[in-house]
């Protein structure tokens, strides 16, 4: 998701057109490539701005991926699953609906995400965390239905988070590659993957 600050002064916009530049230039090159040179070109900056704010390269691409996914977060609360279930299908549909296509439309960021995971914890903990927000929002959500005796109780409202949200990684990270193995568009594979899901969680 592509994030902005507005309203700002000139130093805060010179900030943040500096961060959405190294998440653009993260995403496409990774943090090796990720060069201090191409991300103050990407913001139209010199590099003694950029070094100016941000003492190094490994504190901007860190400040600039926790920022993107605090931004994103703030998007996703606005479109929570609800705190008492009464429709999961219905429920759950709008939710990835949300999420769905905003993955879609980061796929190469996801990619790049996967192949920069080990190189430090605090890097792997900037990318990871839009992403458990996603997951322990699901995990809850779940775990409410549950409780209100929507979702079966032999059911593990953890494994049923991974079954889903990982088949949904899967189509993000490979429909662009293999598009002859998705042929569903995103809308219908969304109806698909929930009744798959459904018919072994929910009671009949």
């Amino acid at each position: 998701m592509r994030w902005q600050l507005r309203g700002r002064n000139d130093v805060e916009s010179s900030d943040a057109r500096i961060l959405e530049a190294a998440v653009r230039v993260f995403a496409e090159h990774g943090f090796r490539g990720s060069t201090t040179r191409r991300i103050a070109k990407a913001a139209r900056v010199n590099e003694v701005t950029l070094f100016r704010r941000f003492p190094s390269k490994d504190v901007l691409i860190r400040t600039a991926l926790e920022a993107q996914a605090q931004h994103t977060i703030a998007m996703l609360r606005d479109h929570a699953p609800p705190q008492r279930p009464a429709d999961m299908r219905a429920e759950l549909a709008a939710y990835l609906a949300i999420i769905f296509p905003a993955m879609l439309a980061t796929s190469d960021a996801h990619r790049t995400a996967i192949g920069e995971w080990g190189r430090s914890p605090e890097l792997d903990a900037s990318l990871m965390t839009a992403t458990e927000f996603v997951h322990d929002e699901m995990r809850a959500y779940l775990e409410r239905a549950q409780a209100a005796g929507l979702l079966r109780p032999d059911v593990n409202p953890l494994v049923a988070t991974q079954a889903l949200l990982g088949g949904l990684l899967a189509d993000v990270l490979m429909r662009d590659r293999l598009p002859e193995r998705f042929p569903l568009e995103p809308a219908a594979a969304i109806d698909a993957y929930l009744d798959l899901f459904l018919s072994g969680a929910i009671h009949r």
